[in-house]
């Protein structure tokens, strides 16, 4: 094959790979992860410039915490003051029409007129004080990377506590909004999969995301690697979501396709898209896939087996 990654994991994550009869391209865009020259061996990393507030390293620099986005003057003045006002507005008028019904009609009328508008104004405040609960919350997320694991707190109700050997995954996206071509909003997601439940899955809020998502693949991917590898020589089928990987072929949606009827497999608009010979094409969400890196690095392993 020409081109050829090298043989361990620690590559560049934008790395091109072609089979020397064409007959696949393996391409992973700088989209998922810009390439970094960090050793997977190097257990912690100081903070970037420009990102000092985003985490704190302690004295022990085996740990590095990732927090919450922080209650700003910004949430203020465009969150809680126009939801206070949507609270306000409808309790001002039901006092109005109150007082205009009792004076002209009695307080039979005072009472009918505005009945809707304090029921509005209640269901108003039970809103913004959802609105205030959510985001208190946010501001006290955080994520603990350890040399041993993760320590992951969304809520009061959502603390969990990883070793890495109980991590089997990660995934990670950025969707863009756009809007008359400019770029108003990205998104980030990443998910955690691991033995013991349901994946774990949190964006924006988590300040330094992208960073953090880096670190945990350089702790977690060397330690997945060699049974990965070691599995798929021996002929054993390997799942990454959605996609199942074997030295055959590859399984998606419980349909095999052996190489021979495999095109290109590459990586578009935040979907992976494989392409047959027979020119149809299957589209999987990254955020559905786990460790795609490595994926696309077996990929090349199950070819030349």
């Amino acid at each position: 094959m020409g081109g050829r990654c090298p043989n361990t994991p620690d590559f560049p994550l934008n790395c091109v790979t072609t089979t020397s009869n064409n007959l696949i391209v393996v391409t992973i865009l700088k989209a998922i992860s810009k390439p970094t020259r960090k050793k997977y061996t190097n257990p912690s990393s100081p903070a970037r410039p420009g990102e000092e507030g985003l985490f704190q390293i302690p004295l022990d620099r085996r740990v590095i915490v990732f927090k919450g986005r922080p209650l700003r003057w910004q949430d203020l003045f465009f969150v809680f003051i126009p939801a206070t006002a949507a609270v306000f507005s409808p309790l001002g008028y039901g006092f109005w029409r109150a007082y205009y019904g009792y004076s002209q009609f009695g307080p039979t009328a005072a009472e009918a007129w505005s009945r809707p508008w304090f029921l509005l104004a209640a269901f108003s405040t039970l809103l913004l004080l959802l609105l205030a609960l959510i985001r208190i919350n946010i501001a006290h997320k955080f994520i603990v990377l350890r040399e041993n694991g993760l320590h992951i707190h969304l809520s009061p109700l959502k603390d969990h506590t990883f070793t890495w050997s109980q991590i089997s995954g990660i995934s990670f996206e950025i969707k863009r909004v756009r809007f008359l071509g400019f770029t108003l909003q990205s998104k980030k997601n990443a998910k955690i999969y691991h033995n013991l439940g349901q994946p774990i899955q949190f964006g924006n809020e988590i300040q330094g995301l992208t960073y953090l998502v880096q670190e945990i693949k350089h702790r977690l991917y060397p330690r997945l690697w060699s049974a990965l590898e070691n599995d798929l020589h021996k002929g054993s089928w390997l799942f990454f979501g959605e996609i199942g990987l074997h030295r055959e072929g590859l399984k998606i949606k419980k349909v095999r396709y052996p190489w021979e009827k495999v095109k290109r497999v590459s990586v578009k608009s935040g979907n992976v898209v494989v392409e047959l010979t027979d020119n149809h094409r299957l589209n999987l969400a990254i955020s559905r896939i786990p460790n795609i890196e490595l994926l696309f690095q077996l990929i090349e392993r199950g070819i030349n087996l």
